[in-house]
C-alpha cells in the first residue's frame, strides 16, 4: 500500500525503486543525493515548471514536485562521461533544464546545445577530447534510466538482424546519454593514446547508436518532409538500433550506412564510393579539430 506523507506542503509517495546516484541540488543549499528524475509513470499530474523526482527521506525513497527554478544544478556524479566542454567557436548556446542561459564548463543532466552557422564545440570526457558537434546542431544532456548490457553482433554486417554472440559489452551504470534533435556529431578520440572509453550512447527520435569507434562521423537531418541519418564509423564499430523498423545493424570501421525517415536502411558501403564520406574521411585525416 502506498503512504502518503504531507511534509512542508509537499506531498510525497512512497515506493519502492532502484537508488540512482543523481544529485539535485537547490538554490536553498538544499541538496538531494540518490535521486532520481522520473520521465514515464508519474504520480503527479504533468506540470511545465515542475520536475516529479524520486528522493531518499531516511530510509525510504519518495515521489515530490519540485520547481524548476528552485534547482541550482543536476550531478550524475557516478557517470563514466564527465563531458566538458573544452573549446567553443562562433555562436554556441547552452540552456539547462528551466530554459535558463549558462555558461560553465561541465554539462549537466536535461542541459541543451544548440550550435549556430558556422559554428563548432569541443567536448572531452574525462579529460579526453571526445566529441566536435558541427554547424547547425541541437542535442540534449539525456538520462537513460537502467543499465546497458548490450549484445555485440559478431556477424557480417551485410546482415539486417545480427544474431547474438557470447560477447557482451556491460557499461558501469551509465546513465547519460546524448539525445541528438538534429545535427551532426564527430568523435574526435585519439586512437594512438588509447584512451578511448568503453562506448557510449547517442539517441535520435529515429535510432539509438552504441559508439564502439573513437573516431566516427553521424548526421541527422530532419525537415517537414524527411529524416535523414548517416553513420560512418572511421575506426572501431558502431551497433544501429532502428526503432520503426526493430531491427539492429552493426557498422564497421571505414562503412556508412544511410536511414531514411527511420524505416529503410542502405546496406553498409565503402566510404570511397561517396563523395561526401571521402570528404569527411580526409577531414579526419587531417585530424584538424
Amino acid at each position: 500500500m502506498k503512504k502518503i506523507l504531507i511534509l512542508n506542503f509537499i506531498i510525497i509517495v512512497f515506493f519502492n525503486f532502484k537508488t540512482l546516484a543523481l544529485n539535485i541540488k537547490m538554490e536553498n543549499n538544499i541538496q538531494y543525493n540518490n535521486a532520481r528524475i522520473v520521465f514515464e509513470n508519474k504520480v503527479f499530474p504533468e506540470r511545465a515548471d515542475k520536475l516529479e523526482v524520486e528522493v531518499s527521506l531516511g530510509n525510504s525513497r519518495g515521489r515530490m514536485l519540485i520547481d524548476r527554478k528552485d534547482i541550482f544544478l543536476i550531478e550524475l556524479p557516478d557517470s563514466q562521461l564527465k563531458p566538458r566542454i573544452i573549446k567553443k567557436i562562433g555562436s554556441v548556446k547552452i540552456t539547462d533544464f528551466a530554459g535558463k542561459a549558462i555558461d560553465y564548463g561541465f554539462l549537466s543532466p536535461l542541459d541543451t546545445i544548440e550550435v549556430g552557422a558556422n559554428s563548432q564545440m569541443n567536448i572531452s570526457f574525462n579529460s579526453v577530447p571526445a566529441l566536435r558537434i558541427g554547424a547547425n546542431t541541437k542535442f540534449r544532456v539525456g538520462l537513460m534510466e537502467y543499465d546497458f548490457k548490450l549484445t555485440d553482433p559478431n556477424v557480417d554486417e551485410t546482415q539486417e538482424q545480427p544474431e547474438q554472440s557470447d560477447a557482451i559489452e556491460e557499461m558501469k551504470n551509465e546513465e547519460m546519454i546524448f539525445e541528438l534533435k538534429y545535427g551532426e556529431f564527430w568523435g574526435i578520440f585519439d586512437d594512438a593514446n588509447n584512451q578511448f572509453i568503453n562506448g557510449f550512447i547517442i539517441d535520435c527520435n529515429d535510432a539509438q547508436f552504441y559508439i564502439k569507434s573513437p573516431k566516427f562521423y553521424i548526421k541527422y537531418s530532419v525537415d517537414k518532409d524527411q529524416t535523414i541519418l548517416t553513420v560512418f564509423p572511421i575506426s572501431g564499430r558502431i551497433i544501429i538500433d532502428v526503432k520503426k523498423m526493430d531491427k539492429k545493424f552493426l557498422v564497421r570501421e571505414g562503412k556508412f550506412m544511410t536511414i531514411y525517415n527511420g524505416e529503410r536502411a542502405t546496406k553498409p558501403t565503402i566510404y570511397s564510393q561517396s563523395p561526401e564520406m571521402t570528404r569527411i574521411f580526409q577531414i579526419f585525416e587531417k585530424g584538424n579539430f
